[in-house]
């Protein structure tokens, strides 16, 4: 997701304000619960990503199937 960035805690900072922003931006959630997946944050990561499915981003479904491992009931979709 973050590919060439050194700074994952500026590119979180960086997503969480984006979002903040604007809050409709279902790619910004999308991104960051994908980050939160690499850093191991995978309740935090499913909310990010439930959000993102529900706001249209149709990857976030994807991503919650094939990158977690374990999913907590509220969130499968």
């Amino acid at each position: 997701v973050y590919g060439k960035f050194d700074d994952i805690e500026g590119l979180l900072a960086d997503l969480n304000k984006t979002i903040e922003l604007d809050p409709e931006f279902g790619e910004a959630y999308s991104l960051r619960g994908a980050l939160k997946i690499d850093l191991g944050q995978t309740e935090s990561a499913c909310e990010d990503l439930h959000t993102a499915y529900g706001l249209g981003v149709q990857s976030a479904l994807e991503m919650i199937m094939h990158r977690t491992v374990k999913l907590t009931p509220q969130y499968r979709l």
